[in-house]
């Protein structure tokens, strides 16, 4: 998604995540978090990030290019679903692209 050209990067991602919320309402709560956890997401190395939560940090593999990724928490872990890391971090990966 292209950003607009007077938006600010939070505006970006606030309207990225709104876009994928409607198309996967079972997301929402997540992306919400997943917005507050933007700033604590940093590249430990090509295709890996540290994301700082609530508790501790974890760490996420994702490859955009393959459309991939994945998470040491217990949500992604043993629920197997889209963690509010793995969205934080394809938030940032967007936003990097985008907001250059």
């Amino acid at each position: 998604m292209a950003r607009n050209w007077n938006e600010t990067p939070a505006e970006y991602q606030r309207r990225v995540a709104t876009g994928w919320a409607e198309k996967h309402p079972e997301l929402r709560e997540r992306l919400e978090k997943a917005l507050a956890l933007i700033g604590g997401v940093t590249l430990a190395s090509e295709n890996q990030f540290l994301v700082e939560g609530e508790r501790e940090t974890y760490r996420v593999w994702a490859d955009p290019r393959a459309k991939k990724s994945a998470c040491n928490c217990p949500d992604h872990l043993y629920r197997q679903v889209k963690c509010k890391h793995v969205l934080a971090v394809a938030l940032s990966i967007l936003t990097a692209q985008n907001c250059k």
